[in-house]
Parts: structure tokens; C-alpha cells; sequence
């Protein structure tokens, strides 16, 4: 692995450790103040996501805007929910907390299905965020992911300023060590709580919305983002040949009727013509072209392919000598580029006078 490789992934690795922060930090508040045990803390997440899907068209670049408005609304929705649902559950045993947050869970995903359906969608990167720098000279890392990082240290900074440096952190770290002596001192205990629980709420929002336009927003977002449910390898034989094996992760104790109709899920979702390429684009292009149209590019979550599409052969094509009608901007999905730099290296194994 060469020094850009490794640069990439562990910029990666910084961002969604920081993402994973920003979601954690709001679970930390509600249970360290409050001690609830929140289950459908990553149904906020998802309702960030959507937040980010729905309000992205009004606010178009404005990306700041956005997210300052879908954190305002998430802040008076969690405000609410607690009023509504969590101030019941205080003195209660940590068994009913779990089922009465189990079953927000449930509620909550059936809300989504009721009111944006099952498809999956996409927010666009805004403009002034688009494209990337170069790291090395084939790897290259895209700017909104940097934002993203940012924007979470940021956040971070603001929140230990918060708690530390502020008479409501003051009020905040009381609450937590004796919640009685608070209440004894005259502080409104139940505001304190509903004003803590909605930062939580709008915390993981927010990380929702920021993580948004790096991922597709789909259902079951709070439970499945970023896990991987496959392995690939790739074998180049030639020039214009590559063989792909696929290995699908699946629970060792299933049974053979879920096998198959996992496997099935597999064939319907994931698209072997289009992952069994060494980058999706090549897919994406065909289906904007011939299903939708060039025009629907950016408005699916299938729109890397023509978004980052570069006519005729890019420079590591040019450098191999492969006549290409159209090529990629790779580096725009990091978290698949050690797959990409193993199959580049292999193919340049001939070139070099070696033998496959």
C-alpha cells in the first residue's frame, strides 16, 4: 500500500470515527443526565437523513442553512417527544424503557414508509463542497469529506465549551452527579431534562444530515449504514477481462429457505453487471442514460457514474494504454479505493514486465 492509499483510508477512518462521535455524544447526554436507556436514538439519525432528502431542494446550496434548520427542527421534535413520551419513563425500570423504545423504533419506521415510501434517495453534495483534491498521484479524496470531519471537531470543541464553560453545562453536570440537590436548589429538573434530551436528538440529526450526502438514504438507515454485507476480489486475466468472485456474509445459523432468499436480495440489490466492475460508474451511466436520461443525473441515489464522468480516458487509462469511452473520478467513493489501487496494481503487473 502506497503512502496516498494509506492517507485515504485513514482520513476515512477519522471521518466516520468523528460521525460516530457526533451520534454517540447525543446516546451520552440522554443517558448520563437522564438515564434512559434510548433504543431509538439511531431512528434520529435516520430522521436526519430524511431531513437532509426533503429540505436539500428548498435550500439548494445553502448546505449551512440546511443544516442549521433541520437541527432547529429536530431540537423542537425531541423537546416534544420527551413532553410527550419520556418524561414517563424516569422513574421507571430500565426492562420498560427498552419496550417503550423498542416500540418508538417501530413506530418511527413505519412514520418513514407511511410518508417517503421505500425507495432509496439521494442528496446531492452542494456545489461549492463538489469534487476533490489530489493525494498522490492516482488517489484523491473529496472536499465535502473533509467538511464533514471538520464539522464534527467543530461540534465537538462547541459541546466541551458547553459543558464546561457555560451555566447551562453547569446545570447539566449538577443534574448529573445529584439530580435531588438540583431539584432542591430550585432548577427546573424537567426542563433541564427536555432541553437535554432535545441537543440529543438534534446531535444525532445532525450527524444524519451530514452523513447524508455521502451515502444513499434508504430504509432501515438507523440499523445498516456503512456495514458491509459482502466480499469481493478481483483477478485481472487481461487488458479487458477480470474475473469477480463474490462471498456474501450471512448468519451461520440459517437456514436454507432464508439462504436462498438472502442470496436472492443479494442478485435483486447489489447488481452483480455493475459491482462486478473495479468502480460502479460504468453502471450508473447506463442506467441514467438508458432508464431515466441524462437529465435525472443527481436526482437518484444512483448518480455517481455521470456526476464524476470524465469523456474518454482518464489519466490512469492514458497511463495504461486502455482505450476507455468514458472514465471516472475516482477517490468520490473512499471507502472502496484499497479494492480499486489492488486491481490497478495487478493490471499494471504486465506492463512491467511480469506475468499474470
Amino acid at each position: 500500500m502506497d503512502f496516498g492509499t494509506f492517507l485515504v483510508q485513514c482520513l476515512n477512518a477519522v471521518q466516520y470515527g468523528l460521525l460516530l462521535f457526533l451520534v454517540a455524544s447525543g446516546l451520552t447526554l440522554i443517558f448520563g443526565i437522564m438515564g434512559v436507556i434510548n433504543l431509538a436514538h439511531g431512528s434520529f439519525y435516520m430522521l436526519g437523513a430524511y431531513m437532509a432528502f426533503a429540505l436539500s431542494p428548498l435550500f439548494g446550496d445553502q448546505f449551512i442553512l440546511m443544516l442549521v434548520a433541520g437541527v432547529l427542527l429536530a431540537a423542537v421534535f425531541g423537546y416534544l417527544l420527551e413532553w410527550a413520551f419520556f418524561s414517563y419513563l424516569y422513574q421507571r425500570d430500565h426492562l420498560q424503557q427498552v419496550l417503550m423504545t423498542y416500540g418508538l423504533i417501530l413506530v418511527f419506521e413505519e412514520l418513514r414508509s407511511i410518508l417517503v415510501g421505500n425507495d432509496v434517495h439521494g442528496v446531492k453534495v452542494p456545489a461549492w463542497l463538489d469534487g476533490s483534491f489530489a493525494l498522490g498521484d492516482l488517489m484523491s479524496y473529496p472536499w465535502y469529506r473533509l467538511f464533514a470531519s471538520a464539522a464534527c471537531i467543530a461540534l465537538a470543541i462547541g459541546l466541551y465549551l458547553v459543558v464546561n464553560r457555560t451555566r447551562l453545562g453547569m446545570m447539566i453536570r449538577a443534574g448529573a452527579s445529584n439530580r435531588d440537590m438540583v431539584r432542591g436548589l430550585g432548577i427546573d429538573i424537567r426542563r433541564l431534562y427536555r432541553i437535554v434530551f432535545a441537543a440529543g436528538v438534534a446531535l444525532a440529526a445532525l450527524a444524519g444530515m451530514i452523513a447524508a450526502p455521502m451515502s444513499s438514504v434508504y430504509p432501515n438507515l438507523h440499523m445498516l449504514d456503512q456495514m458491509a454485507t459482502l466480499i469481493r476480489t478481483f483477478r485481472p486475466i487481461s487488458v479487458d477481462k477480470t474475473e469477480i468472485t463474490f462471498y456474501c456474509l450471512a448468519p451461520k445459523v440459517e437456514s436454507p429457505a432464508e439462504r436462498v432468499r438472502r442470496l436472492r436480495q443479494y442478485e435483486e440489490f447489489f447488481m452483480g453487471s455493475g459491482m462486478g466492475t473495479p468502480d460502479d460508474n460504468a453502471e450508473f451511466e447506463y442506467c441514467h442514460e438508458g432508464a431515466e436520461g441524462a437529465s435525472s443525473a443527481g436526482k437518484s441515489f444512483i448518480s455517481f457514474g455521470l456526476h464524476n464522468r470524465i469523456v474518454g480516458q482518464d489519466e490512469t487509462a492514458k497511463t495504461l494504454g486502455v482505450p476507455l469511452e468514458s472514465s471516472g473520478l475516482i477517490g468520490y467513493e473512499g471507502c472502496s479505493m484499497s479494492q480499486f489501487d489492488e486491481w490497478l496494481r495487478l493490471m499494471k503487473r504486465p506492463t512491467q514486465g511480469a506475468t499474470l
